[in-house]
């Protein structure tokens, strides 16, 4: 590794993997994953994925999205402008937590352990 940038790089680079390996080839996390995409569906939402990595990111990503193209080349958007999109998220996240409350009970533990070793693989 040459610099910073290197060894961020490859710790995500092995942080993917890692995740993609295990979590996506956890079959009841699978199958988990599968409930979870099919609830949030039944309740109008748009999941492009039920792959277990993409799922535990659909929200910041549909969100983080959002919240780019609000900002993109403008100011701060004010209170009222930004309220419609905070309903939004708020209901989509508890809609998130109602469907995955099994799949997030076996996903976020697995998680952590795999970013707790690659942190340590990492000296970080």
């Amino acid at each position: 590794m040459k610099s910073f940038f290197d060894l961020t790089t490859q710790r995500w680079d092995a942080l993917r993997q890692l995740r993609t390996r295990r979590l996506d080839g956890d079959p009841r996390l699978v199958e988990q994953a599968v409930a979870f995409g099919d609830c949030l569906v039944a309740k109008g939402y748009r999941v492009t994925s039920r792959k277990p990595t993409d799922l535990a990111q659909r929200g910041s990503r549909t969100f983080g999205a959002q919240l780019k193209r609000l900002n993109q080349g403008k100011r701060e958007p004010t209170a009222k402008q930004a309220r419609p999109y905070l309903i939004r998220e708020i209901e989509d996240a508890l809609d998130d937590l109602a469907c995955g409350k099994d799949f997030y009970a076996r996903h976020s533990p697995a998680d952590a352990a795999i970013i707790e070793e690659i942190d340590a693989e990492f000296g970080m």
